[in-house]
């Protein structure tokens, strides 16, 4: 999809074909409750996005292309820099659409949510 991306190809159904397998990559799984329908709330075509199909892909493709130029450190265990990035851009969504308390849960509260689910479990 990234090279698609930098060509400033279509990658929208691309990109929804590829949330609808992570989605259902848990099917029949301990995770699928967890899941199922995750990125359901996810609008590729919104017109929020822009008015052409062709508007809409561009600015897919800019975020694809600028989160591909994130160094993750998935190698250091003590950072959760996955997590951050998505508090971060969820956290900006909830502001662009003046709905913060309804969308975006702080970081501290996350984290003891995460305590409490987790609580007892050997294997997550």
């Amino acid at each position: 999809m990234l090279k698609k991306a930098n060509k400033n190809e279509l990658i929208l159904d691309d990109l929804e074909k590829a949330l609808n397998e992570i989605s259902n990559s848990s099917l029949g799984r301990e995770s699928e409750e967890a899941f199922i329908g995750i990125f359901e709330d996810i609008d590729l075509k919104s017109s929020k996005l822009g008015n052409k199909l062709e508007d809409k892909n561009e600015s897919i493709s800019k975020i694809l292309i600028q989160l591909s130029k994130i160094d993750f450190k998935l190698e250091d265990q003590d950072k959760n820099v996955i997590g951050d990035a998505y508090e971060y851009l969820i956290s900006q969504f909830a502001l662009s659409l003046d709905k913060k308390g309804d969308l975006y849960i702080p970081q501290q509260v996350s984290k003891i949510l995460a305590k409490i689910v987790t609580l007892e479990k050997k294997q997550i």
